[in-house]
């Protein structure tokens, strides 16, 4: 008894930080949870309460992942919330590892796990919406980084959908939460809530090949953003668009949007999207006629060979059309073969006739010539 009442201490110290952002924070967080998991490791709550800490904050997933399956093992119930919260804890591990790494494995790990959670939400009268929507949005991920663009914009359709119905639960509380006070900025507090969904919604035309679609949804995403002053995913956005400008050709655009993107430089995402972003600007300005320094551009590869954990299929055949090296378009079409490998019949000829994959699998072939 003395160490259970230790253990449920230390859970509640451990609970008591959960709100701080601090890192040491956060570390001190999994010391405090593993001594009182030590002291008894029927304590679920610490348990679960680690795995999300490993997962949001310290992005340790394995980790993570190791402590969902096990909870899972333990219990004799497969249907009950906690199974369906460490089915959707290990679809979102998977999902942020493979968005941390590029793995196609874990993309498809991601989608089984999800794909339950989702099965379940579905068919419970009252369940979360906030929840609904997450499970849904990272299932959209998922399904995008596997290379099944279809299914994820279905996905993020659902997902668009169940925040209008969350945003009309929440009109009347809002109309009432700015009658009542004196700050009427408060009509503002959920606007932007969908901006992640339909910025993973671009995305997918972006890498289908309806650029149209990808300016005007990322136009939108753009401005919400801005209005939210969310420089990170702000970044992330102008980072799509222009991209979306380069595969079309338009590199004064492109240009323009990767300037955009670089009056931020305080502010950095990660190195995957701010490489992303010098390589489009690179690009842009050759082809546009204009010199690029060769030290500038031998630099710009030795950092990405040093730092780059998650290049895409994209990213490499854009390296190659960088630097015309054979190393990178034999990762580019390697990458695709991957996903090919993957998907389900049906889906193979569709995602190798995109604009990207096309134009790889076709510069890959003639070099064998």
């Amino acid at each position: 008894m003395m160490n259970k009442n230790k253990a449920n201490a230390l859970y509640q110290e451990a609970f008591d930080l959960k709100q701080k952002t601090d890192l040491q924070d956060k570390k001190r967080m999994v010391d405090l949870l593993k001594k009182s998991i030590t002291l008894d490791e029927n304590l679920i709550e610490a348990k679960m309460l680690l795995a999300h800490t490993y997962l949001y904050h310290l992005k340790r997933f394995n980790e993570s992942i190791k402590i969902f399956r096990s909870i899972i093992d333990k219990l004799n119930k497969k249907d009950n919330l906690l199974y369906i919260n460490c089915q959707n804890g290990l679809g979102l591990a998977h999902s942020f590892k493979g968005c941390a790494s590029d793995s196609i494995k874990d993309y498809h790990s991601s989608i089984s796990y999800l794909n339950v959670t989702y099965n379940f939400l579905k068919s419970q009268q009252n369940a979360s919406k906030p929840y609904l929507i997450q499970c849904l949005d990272w299932l959209g991920v998922s399904y995008q980084g596997a290379g099944d663009f279809d299914s994820a914009k279905k996905t993020l359709e659902i997902s668009l959908s169940v925040h209008n119905e969350l945003e009309r639960d929440r009109k009347p509380l809002k109309k009432e939460k700015i009658e009542n006070s004196k700050n009427k900025t408060l009509g503002k507090l959920d606007k932007g809530d969908n901006a992640f969904t339909k910025y993973v919604i671009g995305n997918c035309y972006d890498k289908s090949g309806n650029f149209r679609k990808t300016i005007k949804v990322l136009n939108e995403v753009k401005s919400q953003y801005e209005e939210q002053n969310n420089i990170v995913w702000l970044k992330n956005a102008l980072c799509v668009l222009g991209g979306a400008y380069y595969k079309q050709n338009m590199y004064k655009e492109c240009i323009q949007h990767m300037n955009a993107f670089n009056n931020h430089s305080k502010i950095e995402t990660d190195f995957h999207t701010e490489s992303l972003a010098k390589l489009y600007y690179m690009l842009s300005t050759i082809k546009s006629g204009e010199h690029i320094n060769e030290k500038q551009i031998s630099d710009f590869i030795r950092r990405c060979k040093k730092y780059l954990t998650n290049g895409t299929y994209e990213y490499y055949f854009f390296l190659f059309e960088l630097t015309s090296k054979n190393q990178f378009l034999h990762t580019s079409h390697n990458k695709v073969k991957e996903i090919l490998e993957q998907l389900e019949t049906s889906k193979k000829n569709i995602f190798s006739k995109y604009p990207i994959p096309l134009k790889i699998i076709k510069t890959y072939n003639k070099s064998l010539d």
